[in-house]
């Protein structure tokens, strides 16, 4: 491609960026004037159509924004979504035609429904509990939605954020060769010998490729990294709300529902259809040594314990070329665990399966000290509406929830 035509496109590019943003602006800020994405009431998928957005039924599935002009790419919705300062996320919206946006949802009745909301308002969205079997109630235990340290010893060691780093973006972390949270969760994939990374590097992929297809994309994590994404953080300069890179810090947005089945007991199950990739939620509870979760499941149980190993899973370069040694203190090995049993959210009923649609993936936001990983959940596949979510009884990742399967392991080989 040569020089002139090379002006040319970035010049068109640029007319359009500029059109964009001064006569869009004002057709975004009427149609979302009452537009709030903090408590989501429906199917988060449908908010773009109380903002004025519409669907063109074409192949591939295309978007009509609310000064009409017409995307066919998230890339493009994403960028659109910046330029106008939209209150709208990309997480709301699609573009792969297996997910449905108002499929029904006609096998269960709502007198069933034995409570509204399981976490008291404290999520942005309802969690409704359903039981047509008996007369049982979810375990008594009190909801948080962020990891509880036991005591303060354990607060000031999750709470030491002296070695996270941090991002100086103003444009939402688009451009990820800026990006020094994008930056890591690739070079730390790459130490790490990540191997969907390493087969990208052996292809001799460009860095800007290798940055884009490596942790989020458009707000989805369509497979897990094995040394952790790094979100960005409160040193961080980009908009908390808007930045691509930030994700699980905002919470739950998809619709769950937590029901009685009559083998397996207490589960979960999607309200609406997800597209592979999408953020669930976090296992959340306590956090505790792994000497005070040995006791506390001789009082009570460990079947809601899960190891925060990832130290032990990780092994970094001893030294690399900027002295990052992955935060990993060498006194300090011992493995962390979460305990849902007393306290905890909705990930604590997650049932496992030698079929999982589901998997764990450590996220690091605040602190980014090996030992605390946040645990994130996402789809592994395409999840319909009322169809259960579960994950891997047998997974790599030793993230381990204890809880029973209802797959035969024969079944799981074959």
């Amino acid at each position: 491609m040569n020089i002139i035509l090379i002006k040319q496109i970035t010049t068109i590019k640029l007319i359009l960026e500029i059109e964009t943003k001064n006569s869009c602006r004002q057709c975004v800020l009427i149609a979302e004037e009452n537009f709030s994405p903090k408590k989501i009431q429906t199917n988060p998928f449908l908010l773009p159509f109380e903002c004025n957005w519409s669907i063109v039924d074409s192949k591939p599935r295309g978007y009509k924004t609310p000064c009409r002009r017409i995307l066919y790419s998230l890339d493009d919705i994403e960028q659109y979504l910046h330029l106008t300062q939209s209150k709208l996320s990309i997480k709301f919206f699609i573009d792969g035609v297996l997910t449905r946006f108002k499929p029904p949802i006609d096998d269960y009745d709502k007198k069933f429904i034995i409570l509204n909301d399981l976490s008291k308002g404290q999520e942005n969205v309802e969690i409704s509990v359903y039981n047509d079997v008996d007369n049982d109630k979810p375990d008594n235990f009190t909801y948080i939605t962020q990891i509880q340290p036991i005591d303060h010893r354990i607060s000031a060691a999750l709470n030491d954020t002296n070695s996270t780093s941090c991002c100086d973006c103003t444009d939402n972390c688009n451009d990820r060769m800026k990006c020094a949270c994008f930056r890591k969760t690739l070079k730390q994939a790459q130490l790490n010998q990540d191997p969907l990374v390493i087969e990208k590097d052996k292809n001799r992929y460009t860095l800007a490729y290798m940055l884009k297809t490596t942790g989020y994309q458009r707000k989805r994590l369509l497979n897990p990294i094995s040394s952790g994404v790094y979100e960005c953080n409160s040193k961080c300069s980009c908009h908390r709300e808007h930045c691509s890179n930030r994700l699980v810090q905002q919470g739950l947005f998809v619709h769950l529902q937590l029901f009685k089945d009559k083998l397996k007991g207490w589960g979960l199950r999607a309200l609406h259809d997800l597209p592979r990739g999408t953020f669930i939620c976090e296992y959340i509870g306590e956090l505790l040594t792994s000497d005070q979760g040995h006791e506390r499941a001789q009082s009570i149980d460990d079947k809601y314990q899960t190891s925060l190993d990832l130290v032990k899973q990780v092994r970094y370069e001893i030294n690399n070329e900027d002295g990052d040694d992955g935060d990993i203190d060498d006194d300090d090995d011992e493995p962390y665990v979460i305990d849902g049993s007393l306290f905890s959210n909705l990930g604590k009923y997650f049932n496992h399966s030698c079929e999982p649609n589901m998997f764990i993936q450590n996220v690091f936001i605040e602190s980014h000290d090996l030992h605390f990983p946040n645990l994130a959940l996402f789809t592994r596949t395409h999840v319909k509406a009322g169809q259960g979510i579960y994950l891997l009884k047998f997974f790599s990742i030793k993230n381990r929830i204890k809880r029973k399967t209802y797959h035969s392991l024969i079944n799981y080989i074959s």
